[in-house]
């Protein structure tokens, strides 16, 4: 059995893999990768794939992970800039990206994605669950609950300054710690508040998607959708929104 690919294979823990890499683990005798169904990736991606344009052609993914998103972006014939900072996923986008013919469209970069530093514009851009993270993989100095909501209105900001159309997630929880949530109720009425209140200087709010567990479907938001399903996993709570900036039109 191949180290290399078995070590790639054990990274496919968390995020699901598409279904052209799967089939290359498959066809090298390995069983088939972790779908975790707990993430969504399929369902996100079935609302992401439905809305995107043909003027979409550069796109950028923060916080890939395995590089679900990127990998069948690129496969789009789109072009994708994805941002992975643990060197792990990074090797594993890289890997396939070269294996399945992909570089032409994908660019892999193993590093913490700067917000205020950031030299393209994009015409798609993801930053799914990234955001309640800093403090803990990226601005450092972030150290209360109250800085880390003002740094997440501060990166939308900056998003919007160099992304056109923005597919974005938020955890309930800062750092992804149930001790420190972000919201004093963990319901989505306050997510969707905030992200409101957060976007109304720089971004339009195109769309909100909330998950049907009842259809296994991520359904545009209604009233009927807002209470929290915890048997689903935290993903099921987390609800998706397009935003357009109005900068770049």
């Amino acid at each position: 059995m191949d180290n290399k690919l078995k070590n790639l294979w054990s990274l496919a823990d968390y995020q699901t893999v598409p279904s052209f890499v799967a089939d290359y683990f498959t066809d090298r005798g390995f069983s088939c990768p972790n779908a975790n169904s707990k993430t969504l990736d399929e369902e996100r991606w079935s609302i992401i794939n439905a809305n995107l344009m043909d003027s979409d052609v550069e796109c950028l993914d923060i916080g890939s992970n395995i590089g679900f998103f990127s990998m069948l972006l690129a496969k789009s014939g789109r072009r994708c800039d994805s941002f992975e900072s643990d060197d792990g996923y990074a090797t594993f986008i890289r890997h396939f990206s070269k294996e399945l013919h992909l570089e032409d469209h994908l660019s892999c970069h193993s590093c913490v994605f700067n917000f205020s530093e950031v030299e393209s514009n994009y015409d798609i851009g993801l930053c799914l669950n990234v955001l309640h993270h800093n403090g803990r993989y990226f601005d450092e100095e972030v150290g209360s609950i109250d800085q880390a909501k003002k740094g997440i209105k501060s990166n939308l900001a900056e998003l919007s300054t160099c992304v056109r159309r923005l597919w974005f997630q938020l955890g309930f929880n800062w750092k992804g710690d149930p001790k420190l949530p972000l919201f004093a109720s963990g319901s989505k009425a306050e997510m969707i508040e905030f992200v409101r209140e957060a976007c109304s200087s720089v971004f339009d709010i195109q769309g909100i998607w909330v998950f049907d567990p009842r259809s296994s479907r991520y359904l545009p938001c209604f009233a009927d959708l807002l209470q929290r399903y915890d048997d689903h996993g935290e993903f099921a709570n987390r609800p998706l929104f397009l935003l357009k900036s109005h900068k770049l039109q």
